[in-house]
C-alpha cells in the first residue's frame, strides 16, 4: 500500500508514506 496520489506529487515523499 505505497503512496498512491502522492507518488505523482512527490515521488519522494511516497517512501514516507509507505510507512504509514
Amino acid at each position: 500500500i505505497a503512496c498512491r496520489t502522492c507518488e505523482a506529487v512527490c515521488p519522494n515523499q511516497a517512501i514516507t508514506i509507505k510507512e504509514e
